[in-house]
């Protein structure tokens, strides 16, 4: 299981996203973690192309931030976490 933790908290690391998403076969976790997380990166990819505005941009970069954090160490304990919107869209993907 503390593989599997480890695996999780990468899903909401960015480019990183891709090592859970290539693990994701053997756990139920992991994979519930790589959803979430690949959520959050295309939704920052997608929202830094639409909005070119610099303090908008520094505002949304620093609110990733705080997410994929919060992600990252709600993974690491174990937890799962359901945020409204995310999980929403990231139960629809079927990895």
């Amino acid at each position: 299981m503390e593989d599997n933790k480890v695996f999780a908290a990468l899903s909401y690391l960015g480019p990183l996203l891709i090592v859970p998403l290539l693990m994701s076969r053997d756990s139920d976790y992991i994979r519930f973690h790589a959803r979430r997380g690949l959520v959050l990166f295309f939704a920052e990819v997608l929202l830094s192309f639409l909005f070119w505005n610099p303090l908008f941009m520094m505002l949304l970069g620093l609110a990733f931030i705080v997410i994929s954090l919060y992600g990252f160490v709600q993974a690491v304990l174990g937890h799962h976490w359901k945020p409204k919107v995310l999980s929403d869209i990231a139960d629809r993907i079927r990895l």
